[in-house]
């Protein structure tokens, strides 16, 4: 090996070293942002099951009471039969 190749590949090395470090790094800075935003993701999942709920139970609260009023307002028999006439 020459010494021109013996400084290219400590060159090499150093550079690759380098980006390797860099990886690392964003690698802990990532985990530490995914840990971070975990709980506040997990409350507002919450949050938006909670509101899902609620909307779901006055959606059905809202069909019964559409159910109780066509129920109320059924065509009594002797105005149908002269309506029929």
């Amino acid at each position: 090996m020459t010494f021109f190749e013996l400084v290219i590949a400590i060159v090499g090395l150093g550079i690759l070293c380098g980006m390797y470090e860099s990886f690392l790094k964003h690698r802990r800075e990532m985990a530490k942002i995914l840990h971070k935003g975990t709980g506040k993701a997990d409350g507002r999942i919450e949050a938006l099951e909670k509101k899902v709920a609620e909307l779901t139970e006055i959606v059905h609260d809202q069909t019964f009471v559409i159910e109780n009023l066509n129920s109320r307002l059924a065509v009594p028999k002797e105005i149908e039969e002269r309506l029929r006439a």
